[in-house]
């Protein structure tokens, strides 16, 4: 193995550092100076020469990787300030919104509140007026009152005249009777008969109409009729009462009889029919 030549360490100041270092270099390039590559083998100085290409290719390859994520970073940055950007803008955007919103919902309370002393008094003075209606309704309703309960005085100090009339005329004709009904040969319509009877013993101080009306029930066919269907007076005095029974009356009720054949007529092609009318009640009043 080949001597080193052995080497001096020299302390330089940091200033003439690279000046010493510079002539050193110029030294060996000029073969002044022992270099210790040199004494290296050629074989391991293509092995380091290999290891350093390799080593500045990889760190080629990590500037690059290194300059894509600064690049990326970058961009990153960017994006985040303009989101930071955008989230400011959206921060005093809302709170403009909000503000405007205090700002609308206080002018809102206000109007609310004006509003509800409005319909207060509203209130108050419909509340006056409603109270004055009903009053004015309730004075209105006891002034009915009373003007139906004096009607009603009238009413039943007239119905005690006219029961106590009636009374009157009750036992003044107590004597009155109505004679034997009379029904009349001719009918007065189709399933009616016509009945008359004549009012005896009236007084002359009572009035016969009042009379006739309160005369007691009469009997026809069994049945009760209360009071005629109308009264009559004749030119000499007499009271004719009047009744129309329309039941229980089968002679004022005429059909067709039997069809009856006659035969052909005489010189002509014509036939000849016959049909009587019973019922000769009724048969007798059409004639």
């Amino acid at each position: 193995m080949p001597l080193l030549r052995p080497t001096v360490a020299y302390t330089l100041q940091p200033s003439r550092r690279l000046s010493s270092l510079g002539g050193i270099l110029f030294a060996q390039n000029a073969s002044l100076v022992r270099c210790p590559l040199n004494e290296i083998p050629a074989a391991e100085k293509a092995e380091l020469r290999r290891q350093w290409t390799t080593e500045r290719k990889a760190h080629q390859v990590e500037l690059k990787t290194w300059a894509g994520e600064h690049e990326n970073h970058a961009r990153e940055r960017d994006q985040w300030k303009h989101e930071q950007d955008v989230h400011q803008s959206e921060r005093e955007n809302w709170g403009k919104v909000r503000r405007d919103g205090e700002r609308r919902r206080e002018v809102e309370r206000k109007e609310f509140e004006r509003e509800r002393e409005r319909w207060k008094q509203q209130q108050e003075a419909d509340g006056l007026s409603w109270r004055k209606r009903q009053e004015a309704r309730r004075l209105e309703e006891q002034t009915m009152r009373d003007a139906f309960e004096a009607e009603q005085v009238v009413w039943r100090r007239r119905q005690e005249e006219e029961a106590k009339h009636r009374l009157e005329v009750i036992r003044g004709g107590q004597g009155v009777y109505w004679t034997e009904l009379h029904g009349d040969i001719r009918c007065h319509s189709y399933g009616t008969r016509t009945y008359t009877a004549y009012l005896r013993d009236l007084p002359s101080d009572l009035n016969w109409l009042e009379v006739c009306g309160s005369m007691p029930p009469v009997t026809i066919h069994g049945r009760e009729l209360s009071k005629p269907f109308k009264f009559e007076r004749t030119g000499d005095a007499e009271v004719i009462g009047v009744w129309y029974v329309d039941f229980d009356e089968p002679n004022c009720r005429p059909y067709w009889d039997k069809i009856y054949d006659r035969g052909c007529t005489p010189g002509g092609p014509r036939f000849q029919v016959s049909q009587s009318v019973s019922t000769v009640g009724y048969a007798a009043s059409i004639r």
